[in-house]
């Protein structure tokens, strides 16, 4: 596996009841990822200019190497969203993970024949899980393990 792909929104961000905020564990997983040189990307329904926003006001614009918002392809769960992140990796389907924790995200990375993990450190659905995630990560160390990136991440 050379790449990780994320949703932002319920993956990377805890959006409940209006909340910004980075889920515990994310931050030093995503440095220890792009440490030990797997590629981030990021594939998200949210407009560009709220991926911009996000990345900004969590200071990690350096840490992804690709990313793609609704205003670049269509919704998910088109696979042309993970396509362009993938095309602008120079990376096949094969190379990547997609972490998300929405039915769209892993539907996604099925209809663009790409390995898919569910975040089950937020809000897990039953419509997740009846997607077929390939795995299922219940905390950034479930991840970690996955990918094989030395942990552990509780905590910023």
């Amino acid at each position: 596996m050379k790449a990780l792909v994320f949703d932002v929104s319920g993956t990377l961000v805890d959006a409940r009841q209006g909340r910004n905020d980075l889920f515990d564990g994310a931050r030093p997983f995503l440095h220890a990822a792009h440490g030990a040189g797997l590629f981030l990307a990021l594939a998200t329904n949210l407009p560009r200019r709220s991926l911009n926003a996000f990345l900004d006001s969590h200071s990690l614009r350096g840490l992804f190497h690709a990313h793609a918002s609704a205003d670049e392809a269509a919704f998910k769960p088109d696979p042309a969203m993970i396509n362009l992140v993938l095309a602008g990796l120079d990376l096949t389907p094969g190379d990547a993970l997609m972490i998300g924790d929405s039915d769209g995200d892993i539907l996604m990375a099925h209809n663009a024949n790409v390995l898919s993990c569910a975040a089950g450190w937020g809000d897990l659905s039953d419509d997740v899980l009846k997607a077929g995630p390939t795995y299922i990560a219940r905390s950034f160390d479930d991840l970690a393990r996955l990918v094989g990136v030395r942990g552990p991440y509780r905590g910023d």
